[in-house]
């Protein structure tokens, strides 16, 4: 006898779109995948309702994003598609914003989150901002689909103290590399903090401060690099 496939895992159908599964989890991926900003809202709002951890929904939240971006990449998602994925997966972040749980102090410093053009989609831009908000921040939208040249002048021009940027491509870590020793000019000592999963083609060793695997691991380290400066 064949092995029993796991509930919760993910697959495809002929087109590359992800198939529903058991689980709300997977659910919820489909509905985003689909652009079904009503459905998403609902099934965001009972995860967030049941067991899970707010935080645990925004992880899923964002892995369907990633896979609407690699099915985007391969020509498998139209610009369409991925606008309404992108208005589905913020229509249910909205809905559990209000429950992200990040331990916080009293803590004091500007924060800029930015992406670059060879990132094309914002959501993780969205997705960082919304959790900086909900607990109580007031980020600075640097914009997102810069060119390098952009970046550094927002940089210049805003002057934060944290630089918290979504990495999904080789060709944006590419980008940022080049220009890191620019963002950090002179005495202005800028913490930059990377995260997604472009970010492992980039280290710390190359003036970076912190490369994390997703928004919460970035969001956490925003918050120690703040504190460190009280």
């Amino acid at each position: 006898m064949g092995e029993k496939p796991r509930e919760d895992f993910m697959t495809t159908d002929e087109t590359g779109v992800a198939q529903p599964e058991a689980t709300k989890e997977s659910a919820l991926i489909q509905t985003i995948l689909k652009g079904e900003k009503e459905n998403a809202v609902k099934l965001a709002s009972e995860l967030s309702r049941d067991k899970h951890e707010s935080n645990d929904v925004i992880d899923t939240i964002s892995e369907a994003m990633n896979i609407a971006t690699d099915l985007h990449e391969v020509e498998k998602y139209s610009e369409e598609q991925m606008e309404k994925s992108e208005k589905a997966a913020e229509s249910a972040l909205e809905a559990v914003k209000g429950k992200i749980r990040v331990e916080q102090k009293r803590i004091h410093g500007r924060v800029m989150v930015a992406s670059l053009a060879a990132d094309p989609h914002s959501f993780e831009c969205t997705l960082m901002l919304t959790m900086l908000k909900a607990c109580g921040f007031t980020p600075v939208d640097g914009g997102s689909e810069l060119t390098p040249k952009q970046l550094t002048e927002a940089v210049k021009s805003q002057k934060p103290d944290v630089l918290a940027m979504p990495i999904l491509s080789q060709a944006a870590a590419d980008q940022l590399r080049e220009i890191v020793p620019m963002l950090s000019p002179g005495k202005h000592s800028l913490g930059i903090v990377v995260f997604g999963r472009g970010a492992d083609n980039l280290s710390t060793g190359e003036g970076l401060r912190s490369v994390e695997q997703d928004s919460l691991g970035a969001m956490s380290k925003v918050t120690e690099l703040l504190i460190a400066r009280d």
